[in-house]
């Protein structure tokens, strides 16, 4: 019997639901003669969250593995999907949300000094109706670290016409710039910490730019990040209302100026 060859990689081959880190052979060369190869992720071992969305479950296909526990009716759907067959989607009245948890979270998440990634595709059902800066729970979150009910922790929302982050303080410390961004349309956002200055991207641009964040805030114990909402356990808290795909965190600064989108 002949071996069967393979070439290893970091990104789902077409027919994968979930990465075993080896292409089949006859996938690699079919994306090889369609120009369509994966670009090499440089960054794959500072990567501590990455939700493909493909599969019937979440799953976190980083090198360090965390728990994802969905909550609400959030579920992976073939409705929508800006790469491979399926995207998480969240709705804006039944409580969706995903939260990450386990043995490496709370280390991973305590970026302290760090420089981070926060990044994923988005696709906005509807579009919250405010636009006062904070708006909890009147934003839809992105990505919500904290304890329920507490000031500190890190949020990145989406408001009617803007785009928020805070590293710090929900109350003190959010900047914003104006995101552009439509219903039924796939943008990609990005919010990067470069030593002390903190940029947000849309699709590639910067929006805003804050510097002056030298320290992200503390982690607490138990459930350590919510995506679709702004705590983790927040059932009804500034839930999101469309659907994320590859939804990525990255302790490492991957962009240090306007980029081009990748297909990753």
């Amino acid at each position: 019997m002949r071996p069967r060859g393979g070439v290893i990689g970091t990104a789902l081959a077409p027919s994968q639901s979930s990465a075993s880190g080896v292409w089949p052979m006859r996938a690699a060369e079919e994306y090889n003669r369609s120009s369509a190869w994966p670009n090499p992720d440089y960054y794959w071992n500072s990567v501590i969250l990455y939700l493909s969305m493909e599969g019937t479950s979440f799953a976190d296909l980083s090198p360090r593995t965390k728990t994802i526990t969905a909550y609400g009716n959030a579920a992976t759907s073939t409705t929508q999907a800006k790469m491979g067959q399926r995207s998480g989607s969240f709705t804006r009245s039944s409580g969706d949300r995903l939260v990450v948890s386990g043995s490496s979270a709370y280390s991973d998440f305590t970026y302290g000094t760090s420089d981070f990634t926060i990044e994923t595709w988005l696709f906005l059902k509807s579009m919250p109706s405010s636009n006062t800066v904070p708006d909890y729970p009147g934003g839809y979150w992105i990505y919500g670290q904290g304890d329920q009910n507490a000031d500190y922790g890190i949020d990145f929302y989406v408001l009617n016409s803007r785009i928020v982050f805070n590293v710090s303080s929900y109350s003190n410390n959010n900047f914003y710039g104006n995101h552009g961004m439509t219903t039924n349309q796939w943008y990609h956002v990005a919010a990067v910490r470069s030593g002390t200055t903190i940029t947000i991207y849309v699709n590639g641009s910067q929006v805003a730019q804050q510097t002056g964040n030298s320290t992200a805030a503390a982690t607490p114990n138990g459930n350590i990040v919510a995506i679709g909402s702004g705590e983790p356990a927040g059932a009804t808290g500034a839930n999101f209302d469309g659907y994320m795909d590859q939804y990525r965190v990255t302790k490492a600064a991957r962009y240090s100026g306007n980029f081009v989108v990748p297909n990753y």
